[in-house]
């Protein structure tokens, strides 16, 4: 298993990260490969986002190395009474510091700040030629559950994307393979 590097902190997002945040975000977005946009929010909604997360408890962590934000991952409740038990991932790294295991400490930190809130289902979405992160949550205990075809619009080419999910290990075992230990089982 990767660890992250020596010095990496991952934590809870705070209301002083959210300049680096939104500039992380935009960094990762304009890369076109890995998120649903092509560019970070407006500032603003994306204050008004981590604030609601912060506000409500809501798993938002950032990985933090030598001062400097270098990755996140959130799990937003959908909140309606029928899907109140289903969160949706979301996640980002540097780019220069992808493969080093910041990923992976960062998506299980919300996992279990997810199981914390009662959740029971995360889902997410992912194009399917993004291998290391579809290993990632494979590794997680994330199944597949569909193909969406032509979900994206980027530069001008439509984009397939998979859908995958995790249910709660009360309900399915969540991790796959045994190398991978949540935070403090090592």
């Amino acid at each position: 298993m990767t660890k992250p590097p020596p010095g990496c902190q991952v934590r809870p997002i705070r209301e002083a990260d959210i300049e680096a945040f939104w500039r992380l975000l935009e960094s990762v977005a304009s890369e076109r490969n890995f998120l649903g946009s092509t560019r970070a929010p407006p500032r603003a909604s994306v204050r008004d986002f981590v604030l609601e997360h912060i506000a409500r408890r809501q798993p938002q962590h950032v990985a933090e190395l030598d001062g400097q934000l270098v990755g996140w991952a959130d799990i937003t409740p959908r909140g309606q009474d029928a899907t109140r038990h289903i969160g949706t991932l979301g996640m980002g790294v540097h780019r220069e510091l992808r493969g080093h295991g910041i990923g992976l400490a960062l998506v299980l930190s919300v996992i279990d700040a997810a199981w914390r809130l009662q959740l029971k289902r995360i889902e997410l979405e992912v194009f399917p030629d993004n291998a290391a992160a579809i290993s990632l949550y494979e590794k997680l205990g994330f199944e597949h559950e569909g193909l969406m075809r032509m979900a994206r619009l980027v530069d001008g080419h439509y984009r397939d994307v998979y859908r995958m999910a995790l249910l709660h290990p009360d309900i399915h075992p969540r991790i796959s393979d045994p190398d991978i230990r949540a935070p403090g089982e090592e």
